[in-house]
C-alpha cells in the first residue's frame, strides 16, 4: 500500500497519494509524504498561476519545508505585480539570498518608484 501511495506521488496524482497516506496513519513516513505530496501540489499550482490555491497549501503546510519563504516570495511578487513597489522590495528584501530571484528587477523599480 506505501508502494502505491508513493508511486502516485511520482506520477503527480497529488490529491490520490494524499488520500493513500492517510489510509497508512502512521506507518512509517506517512505522515511526511503527506506533507509532501501537498507540497509538490502547491509547486504545480504556483508554476501554472493559481497563487491563490498554492498559498492556500503552502499556509497549510506549516513550516514544511521552505513553505514560508515560498510564501513570502509569492506575496513580495504579487506586490510588485500591483505596483506596490516599495513594499514589494521590503519583502523581498528581507527574504534569504536564496529567494531573491528577481533581484535587479525589483531594485529598478524601486528605484523608479523612489523617482
Amino acid at each position: 500500500m506505501y508502494s502505491q501511495a508513493a508511486a502516485l506521488m511520482e506520477a503527480g496524482n497529488y490529491d490520490e497519494a494524499v488520500v493513500a497516506f492517510t489510509k497508512l496513519g502512521n506507518y512509517s513516513d506517512s505522515k511526511t509524504m503527506i506533507s509532501e505530496a501537498t507540497y509538490r501540489k502547491a509547486g504545480v499550482l504556483a508554476a501554472s498561476g493559481d497563487r491563490e490555491g498554492a498559498t492556500a497549501l503552502y499556509v497549510g503546510l506549516g513550516d514544511y519545508s521552505d513553505s514560508k519563504n515560498i510564501i513570502a516570495q509569492m506575496s513580495a511578487d504579487m506586490q510588485f505585480e500591483k505596483g506596490n513597489y516599495a513594499d514589494a522590495w521590503t519583502a523581498y528584501e528581507a527574504l534569504p539570498e536564496a529567494y531573491q530571484t528577481h533581484n535587479a528587477d525589483y531594485a529598478d523599480m524601486y528605484s523608479a518608484a523612489q523617482a
